[in-house]
């Protein structure tokens, strides 16, 4: 997985008006591309091309008739970045990328778990309940390799 830092600036070669407004529309939930191409003012075929471009650059998937955001940590700075997304969604969707990556290995409920995004590249974790230390670590780990947070620590509890 590419680090956020390292993300080559010549890929904005790569983004222009079109493009960006295409982003905007799917990021509002407008994703069938018969939709899109309509909403731009231009072909079918013009709003494919633009998306396998973007796909490429792994911001989106393609599929047969639509196109979903492909949301991780480098798609979402490249968004906020871009200002397709404000500061406040940036951190709502990556809360949801988190947790949904959690949910899937460790079984948290986002009820149960609070991140707190610090100013220095790291992430605090808060949970409504005890963690065992394997548990924390494993988390950490899973977090450290795939969203490159420089470091995880955890709070106990909430209650």
């Amino acid at each position: 997985m590419s680090n956020i830092i390292d993300i080559d600036p010549s890929f904005l070669k790569y983004i222009n008006n079109q493009r960006v407004k295409m982003l905007e529309l799917i990021v509002n939930g407008i994703n069938d591309i018969n939709e899109l191409s309509y909403r731009m003012f231009v072909g079918k075929n013009i709003v494919k091309r633009h998306a396998k471009l973007l796909e490429s650059l792994g911001l989106v998937k393609l599929r047969s008739n639509s196109i979903e955001l492909n949301i991780t940590p480098r798609s979402l700075a490249i968004l906020l970045t871009l200002n397709i997304i404000s500061l406040s969604k940036f951190f709502m969707l990556l809360k949801k990328y988190l947790l949904s990556t959690l949910n899937r290995k460790y079984r948290v409920a986002e009820e149960d778990i609070v991140f707190h995004f610090l100013s220095d590249g790291g992430v605090m974790i808060e949970s409504h309940y005890k963690m065992s230390e394997y548990v924390k670590n494993k988390i950490a780990e899973h977090l450290l390799k795939n969203t490159e947070f420089i470091y995880v620590s955890f709070l106990d509890s909430l209650r």
